[in-house]
Formats: structure tokens, sequence, C-alpha cells
């Protein structure tokens, strides 16, 4: 029991390996208090297992202890019965990983997640074969998901902390409301029933809730879980106009002691980017850039959360047909490690130095908000207003001032100074003089530009050593980090280089650093116990302040920050304790290394006296090498498994601070072997269901007469839905027969496809048109389309005749305006027909072979294909032998055969070289032809690339023309990659050349 600002609350969950707790302000993990600073990534979005290590590297060099995970229903249970954790699908190589790099896991099984992936994660066969409402306690919907939860906590469970792995957490469903009068009754009776399947499956880590706002949905009673959070995008997702900004919300630490002060303030999904609505990534980038980061961000830290997950860290690939109609193939989301897994610097950057400061100053995990009577600021003469909150720990005494503008929005400047009104207990702790005064010789706190800062004062020594003493008395520059390292006390701060910056600063000993022009150093009024350093503007680089045997402290510009790293440092011991590669719970060694792009690990090994590091290199130039806290018996010094020698010794110990030179290997640059333009195409026709003596005997008719969908037919005998039938992925194809008669001379068709999608309609052998949908930026969206079809002169013979529709399905929608849960239920196909003055006989319909039962591709899964006959035919993967279809040799840039419109595939093999010791990052452009106006070019089409289906280019809307591959999916040595081209205009032929470019190299030798 714990006693927790006046509420008394039990809020354990233990067992033998170790204990997950929670009070009013944070979580604890083995009795000691962690901040939760987590990223979103999803692995199915990386279809290649040994590529998600990379992504969990660069997660913990951000600084982060934690990823939030979700699990994909539609894709692990892709048909009643089946369920499929192999390859991408699997959970335990990703638990292992965790544990291995040391990041904690919030396990996130939906069943409905949302993630703007169709239908939201639910299966398609759960869609369209399930009766009963979805998300609610219907029976028919509980004996859909009741299966795969008993799964997915049959694979978890043995990878919960209380059984020595990484999971901490798991969430029920996902952004539900409560309330019975919105959408349908039974939502709280559902989240119950979840609740004790997963409860029953073994899990005993706690059940988390997110929702979708400020709502206190599920904050207590029914459904309910251990820990709320709610989920907050204050930025919006209007990428299309990326520097308008909105104001920063200032609610969150209300509503958290309103809703459940007794719980951490937890924000399971804080903005880290923005799925797009078809203007293009990079300015999602922008519209949550670092400056972004700094001010909300912050802002989320002076409403005192302490459990934050950033959605998304890494966004990851949209590939084959996961997307809802709403999105894309890129899943990029303008996140701080881009699709590709480069590093987008400035966002990379600012969340590491937030990261590293919330790593090393575990005062910070237990703050009360302080009324503004025991602190005052007052803005300088001129200056705009300024607002701040001071945030204090009541057992340590350490405060931290969160500023930016009052009008976040501003992209000017401010300046102010602080005082702090310490009571008497502090000023004797700290023996200070009266009130203290922030700063006591720099002009001011200066905020330039959207930008936020923390002030911290009375910081006393790291906890790793006690007792604790007065170490910083003030400093209006960021703690970067804090800690122990090498026998020694360390700080880093950092800040803006055009800026100055001050602190106050116990020194061990009167050894002093060179002097530095920018630099001054001077006595402390308040106390003379204290030394003040005043960094002026002009500032850069990493510049020692204070170095002896005891104690450093450093000054490093934000920019030059941009390459500081401050790793785990692992020591590899015999016997290594449990959770040693986690952060404070396992251990609190560190390491500090500035310059390369990135440093992957770093290790050291007592009985060799060796010091290992790995990461990465930019090799198009050489990097000088600075290592700070090397453990003061290391000998040798290994890079990437090769020794190095240091330059010189840059401190009193020799063995503390050295600098090294580091060469990458200049043949990295070298990307002749990487074939730049791709040649020597076959090219077959792929729709030859558009012949009126097409033979589709063997389709399946479609002769349904009802449906569980909600959304019912228009008009028509039967109903023609895709999923109905078990065709629920990419394209469907129609066959409607009917008899001709004098005065049938067109059709009225209703086509459903989801936001943007196509259709094309043949009569006999004859094009008619294309139908399309739309989505700009998620406005004048048209998912569906009524429209006349008049059959030209001549066409139709006597006798049985043929309609053929070729209609492609974006994906099914995700939980509908009003919590309309249905809305999953899409009525992808043709819900409403009229052949005038006629009917059709019957109907015949064909999409993914086999369909949700009996696809054949096991391997890439239920998502990977659609309907197109070059996919039923298996000419996209390399593992079906080319069958006597009569393939000619043709050029990308000579389009289809026999007019503009219609489907063809296209396919060429080509050779690629991959070598150890480099990450290359590589993509696949489309360069359409100068003649075509870029955004009005009436095809579409899809790349596979050794059998994947990696990339859906909508060449009618755009905007994406470069699709990432990973090595994994791309093979050393023969490549085989497929392009589907379907034209849609009759009078304007697809034109475009296939390029695979490189977008990154790194050394990793």
């Amino acid at each position: 029991m714990k006693l927790i600002l006046g509420y008394i609350i039990s809020s354990v969950i233990a067992c033998a390996a170790g204990t997950v707790t929670w009070d009013g302000y944070s979580l604890s993990i083995n009795d000691q208090r962690i901040f939760l600073w987590s990223g979103e990534f999803h692995p199915w979005r990386l279809p290649v297992v040994h590529k998600w290590r990379d992504v969990l590297v660069k997660v913990k060099a951000a600084g982060m202890n934690a990823i939030s995970v979700y699990i994909h229903w539609g894709l692990t249970n892709p048909a009643p019965g089946v369920f499929d954790f192999n390859e991408y699908r699997a959970l335990e190589p990703l638990f292992k990983m965790a544990m291995e790099i040391g990041i904690w896991i919030v396990l996130r099984p939906g069943p409905y997640i949302n993630a703007e992936t169709t239908a939201g994660g639910i299966p398609h066969w759960v869609t369209s074969h399930v009766s009963g409402h979805l998300r609610t306690n219907d029976t028919a919907y509980y004996n859909a998901w009741r299966p795969y939860i008993d799964k997915v906590a049959e694979l978890a469970a043995p990878h919960q902390i209380t059984r020595g792995g990484p999971i901490i957490a798991v969430q029920l469903e996902n952004e539900y409301v409560d309330r019975d009068d919105v959408g349908y009754p039974g939502k709280r009776e559902m989240m119950e029933e979840l609740k004790a399947a997963i409860r029953s499956g073994g899990i005993e880590v706690p059940l988390t809730i997110n929702d979708a706002y400020m709502g206190a949905n599920y904050v207590n009673g029914t459904g309910s879980g251990d820990i709320y959070g709610f989920d907050s995008y204050p930025q919006g997702f209007d990428c299309a106009h990326p520097g308008h900004w909105q104001p920063v919300i200032e609610t969150y630490a209300k509503f958290h002691k309103h809703a459940n002060p007794h719980q951490p303030l937890y924000i399971p999904e804080f903005q880290g980017g923005a799925y797009d609505a078809w203007p293009g990534y990079e300015a999602c980038a922008t519209l949550t850039n670092g400056e972004f980061e700094s001010v909300f961000h912050l802002a989320l830290l002076a409403s005192n959360a302490k459990m934050i997950n950033i959605y998304m860290i890494y966004g990851g690939t949209s590939w084959g047909h996961l997307p809802f109609p709403g999105v894309y193939t890129s899943y990029d989301y303008g996140a701080a490690i881009s699709e590709n897994r480069d590093i987008r610097v400035e966002k990379y950057a600012e969340i590491k130095r937030q990261g590293l400061f919330l790593r090393s100053v575990p005062d910070f995990y237990k703050t009360d908000i302080m009324p503004d009577t025991t602190w005052e600021i007052s803005p300088t003469p001129g200056s705009s207003p300024v607002a701040a909150t001071l945030l204090q720990n009541s057992d340590t005494n350490s405060s931290f001032l969160i500023a930016r503008h009052q009008d976040s929005t501003l992209s000017g400047s401010s300046s102010f100074h602080l005082r702090i009104h310490a009571n008497s207990h502090v000023r004797a702790q700290w023996q200070i003089a009266g009130e203290l005064q922030i700063p006591q010789i720099a002009n001011s706190i200066q905020l330039e530009g959207r930008q936020s800062k923390i002030v911290t004062t009375f910081l006393a020594s790291p906890p790793a050593v006690e007792p604790r003493r007065n170490t910083l008395l003030y400093s209006t520059a960021a703690i970067l980090y804090f800690g122990w390292m090498g026998g020694r006390e360390v700080l880093v701060l950092t800040g803006h280089g055009n800026q100055e910056h001050e602190f106050a600063v116990f020194l061990q000993t009167s050894v002093m650093a060179a002097v530095h022009p920018f630099l001054n150093m001077s006595p402390c009024p308040t106390s003379s116990l204290y030394t003040i350093f005043h960094v002026l503007p002009g500032l850069t680089g990493l510049v020692p302040i204070h170095e002896s045997k005891n104690q450093a402290i450093y000054f490093v510009d934000t920019a030059t920050s941009r390459t500081f790293w401050a790793p785990m440092l692992e020591v590899m011991e015999p016997k290594t304790p449990p959770f040693q590669t986690f952060w404070s719970v396992g251990s609190n060694s560190s390491i500090i290394i500035s310059g390369p792009a990135l440093v992957r690990s770093a290790s050291f090994h007592p009985h060799l006296h060796q010091l290992s590091i790995t990461g990465d290199l930019d090799p198009s130039a050489s990097v000088y090498l600075t290592i700070i806290g090397m453990p003061l018996t290391t000998k040798s010094i290994h890079w990437n498994g090769q020794e190095i020698i240091p330059l010189k010794s840059l401190s009193v110990d020799a063995n503390f601070r050295a600098m090294f030179h580091l060469v990458p290997n200049p043949a990295l640059l070298n990307s002749d072997h990487w074939p730049q333009q791709l040649d020597n195409w076959e090219y077959a026709n792929s729709l030859p269901e558009a012949s009126f003596h097409y033979d589709d005997s063997n389709w399946v008719r479609a002769n349904h007469t009802s449906t569980n969908l909600s959304q019912k037919p228009y008009c028509g005998k039967h109903v023609l839905y895709g999923c109905d039938y078990g065709f629920c992925e990419g394209v469907v194809i129609w066959r409607g027969h009917f008899v001709s008669s004098p005065k049938i001379d067109g059709v009225t068709l209703t086509i459903n496809g989801g936001q943007g999608f196509a259709a094309s309609v043949y009569v006999n052998d004859v094009f008619i048109r294309t139908t399309y949908g739309n989505s700009t930026s998620n406005k004048n969206i048209i998912s569906e389309t009524t429209e006349w079809y008049s059959f030209p002169n001549g066409v139709l013979t006597e006798g049985e005749n043929v309609l053929t529709i070729v209609q492609d399905n974006m994906g099914l929608d995700e939980t509908r305006n009003h919590w309309d849960t249905d809305g999953s239920r899409s009525p992808r196909g043709i819900r409403g027909y009229d052949l005038h003055n006629g009917d059709f006989t019957y109907w015949k319909v064909q999409g993914k072979s086999g369909g949700f039962n009996n696809y054949p591709d096991r391997k890439r899964g239920i998502f990977n294909e659609g309907g197109l006959y070059g996919e039923r035919m298996g000419w996209h993967r390399p593992e079906v032998p080319k069958d006597g279809q009569e393939w000619t040799t043709r050029s990308l840039t000579q389009g289809l055969t026999g007019g503009y419109s219609g489907i063809g595939f296209f396919r060429t093999h080509f050779q690629l070289k991959l070598f150890p010791g480099r990450d290359v990052m590589q993509s696949f452009h489309f360069v359409d032809c100068t003649s075509m106006t870029p955004t009005l070019q009436p095809y579409r089409a899809w790349i596979f690339v050794n059998g994947w289906m990696m990339g859906k280019r909508v060449a009618n809307l755009g905007p994406q023309t470069r699709f990432p591959v990973h090595e994994g999916i791309l093979v050393n040595g023969t490549n085989l990659v497929v392009i589907a081209v379907w034209g849609m205009d009759a009078t304007v032929a697809p034109c475009f050349k296939l390029e695979l470019a490189t977008d990154r190299v790194y050394d990793q030798s």
C-alpha cells in the first residue's frame, strides 16, 4: 500500500523476475522509478526481421527506454482458425531483441488498432463473414477475437518482466469510447471480456488504456484498466501547410488531477509526425520538426507527464494492401527515423537531447507542479510574454522551470529573468542567502524562435554514489548528460550556439580548463561555494569547462550535439545481473562519444582491458572521434572490431578523454555496381478477362442475396461485395453476363472502392472508360461513384454479352465518425447496378487466388497480393516458374500493347552486390515521361520486388514516386522486379521509367 498525494492505493504487480508498480507520479520497475520515454514501432511495417534490431538500437541511442508495439490481428489471423506468427509476423524475435538491447515493450494487441491500416487491423473475414456489431460484446464478434487474444497471450506471457522479459504493460483495445449513447451498446462489456481473456492467458503486467482524447473513457468501472492514458496530436495532420502551428494544449495536468491522480499522467500516443493524405511526408516532418518537439514535448513535461510514447518513432511501409484508404504505401509519418531507416537529424537529435536529459536526471521522475508564489519570471522590457511552469521534487528539492513563449505559435524572441523563492530548508542545504536570481551575469534567459527551455536548480550529484552532494546550483543551459563515468562525476550541458548561457556549479578542486574566448568565469554572489560560468554567443563544439580527478564539466552547442552519444556501457562479466542491458534497472554505466553518425553499442571487457564500440560513419568525410569517460583500466579501444589508436589524450588522465581519427572506406561511395536504371524488360498482357471469349467458368458465382455489411446494396438482385466472396485485397474483377436486346444501350453502376479508388469498365472487348475516386489532403473525398456507361454502337452481339469491371479496393475503412464501428464493414464492390432495358443473367467474380482461406503465398501473407491475372498466375514471385505465357521484349516507356487502356506486367532481373560492413538504403523511383502533366497521369502501378508488393503508384493523385526497399527483400545476387501497370485512359498512355537509387550508405566496417 502507498500513500501518494493523499490517496491510498494498491498498485503492485509482482513475480519472481521483476516487478512493475506505479503511483500518481510514475512507473517503478524493480522498485526504481523510471520515466517511460517510448517510441511507437510496428514490426510488420518492416517485413525484414533482422532489420528490427537497427530500429531498436536507434531508439535506445536516442535516450529512449521503451517501444510501443501494435499487433495486427488481420495479418496474424488471416482466416477463421488460422494463425500465422511466422516470418515478420513473429513476436518472439522482437521480444528477444528488445531484451538483448535493453528496451521495454508496451504491447498493444487490439483487437482493433486503427493505425491507418485496412479495417483498423480487424481481419477482412471478420468484417464480412461475422455477424453482429464489431467492437461490442456481441457473441459472434467475441467468438472471432477470443482465439486471437488467447494466442497473443500465449506468445507474450513468457516474455513479461515478471518472468524475466521486456514486456511491462499490455494495452486493452484502442482509442474507444465507453458510452452507449453513441455507436453500438456493449462496449464496456466487451472491454471487460477482453480484460478477462488477457488475464486468463497469463498476462500479469499492468493493463493500460489509451483514450482517443481527454474523455476519461475507461478511467474506472467496467472495462477499465490499471493505468489510464489519453492520446494527443496537438499539431494536427495538415501536412500541406507545415508552417501553420497550433497552440500548445495547457489542460493535461488539470485533466489528470481530475480524472486519475492516483496513476501517472500517461500519453500512449503523442504526436511524433503525421500520417499523410497525399501531399508528401517531408512536409509532415516539417510540421513536427525539432522546434515542434522542443515546444510541445517540453510543454508535456511541464504538465508532469511521466509516461510518454511518441507515435511514430519509425513509421515504415504499409506495403501490400495494408493501408486504409486515407493513406498510400509509405507510412514514413515524418518520423525521427525515416522509412528507409535513415535518421532525420534535426528531429532525432532533439528527441535524443530530451531523452539523455530524462535518462540522466532521475530527480525529474517524481515532481509536483509548484504554485507561482514560489517563483516568478520577469520578461525583459519589450519582450514577448513568457509562460512557465516550475516542477519540484519534494524529496530532493531539485526543481525544473520549463519556459516557452506564452503564445506558443510565435517564431520571434523572448527573454526573461527568474527568481526562485527557496524556503529556509533549501537555503540552508545549499548555503545560499535569500532568493536565487537567474541569471546573475548574463543579460537574460533567451527564447529564440519556436523554442522551450528547462532551467534546472538545486540538482545534487547523481544518485549512483551516496551520499549525494550539492553540484548544480542552477543552469540556463540544458542538461545533456549527468552521471558517473571513469571514476568521475560528469556533467555535460548544451544550448544554442547563438545564445548566452549561465550555470553555477560546485567545483570539487581548483583545477580549471584552459581559458576560452567565449567563456567567462566568476564567483557566485549568492554563495561563494559555487562558481558561475557564462557562455557567450559564438561558442561551438565540445568545450571542456572543468576537468579534475573527481569531476568533469563540458558544454556542447546544440548543432554539435547531433553527433553526441552517451551509450550505456555494458561490462562483459562472466555473471551478469538480471536486466543488465536496461538503463538504471540493470546498469548506470555509460560513456560519451562525439563525432560518428551513430553509436550503436559500447562494451568493456575487464579481462582484456578492452573498450569496444560499434557504430556508423558517413563515408563522405573522415571523423574526429572524441571519447570521454573510458574505464580507468582501458588498454585498447576497438571501433567496429578494429583497434584504433588515439591521436592524443585530451585530459589529465590519458584514459579518460582522448581523440581518434576515423577514415571511412571511400569505396563505399562507389555505387557503380548498383543498377541505376533498370532495363531489359519483358512484357505480358494481364487483362485477358476483358475479352469476350475469356472463360470464367471456374470463377465464383456472385449470387448472394444478403450480406452482413450494414451498408446494403442500392439496387440489383445480387450482392456484389468482394469481401462477401473472400476477395477483399487489391483488384477484384467482376463479369456480368447478359443477353442482348435492341433496347439495351448502357448500364448504371455504383462502384465503391474507398477514397482514391478507380475502376475500368469494358463491354465485350471494348473499353468504355474509367471512374475515379478522389482524396485531396483528406478533402473532396470520393470513395464511391454512380455513373452511366453508354455502350458504343455495334458493340453488342446477338445472344450472350459480358460486362467486365476491374475494380481497385483501396482498403477497408477504420471506425467511422460517431463511433460507427461497423464502418470497417466497407461495401467494396458494385453497390448497385441497373442494365438499361435489360438485366444480368448471372455474375462471376475473381480476386486474389484462393481468397481468404487458400491464398498460396503464405510467406508474405494475405495482404501481399490482389486479383490481377498476373498475380493469380504468380508472375511476380521468383519461386514460381515462368509459365507458358508469351513474354515479349518491351520497354516501360513503350507502355501497354493494344492501346492505352488495359493492364500489363513488366518484369526484369538485375544483379546486386551487397557487402558486409555497410548499411545501404535503397529505393525504387518512378520517373514519369516529361511530356506528361505530373499530377494528371491516368495510370496505376504496383511494384513487386522478389515477390513482395512494396509499392502502389497512384499516378493520378500522387504523391509517392519513391518506394524504399530494404536489404533482405533485396538480396545479394539476382533480383526480380515486376511492375503491374494499369492504363486507365483511352487517349493517354502510361509512360515512365524505373530506377533503383541509393539513398544513403553508412560505413559499419
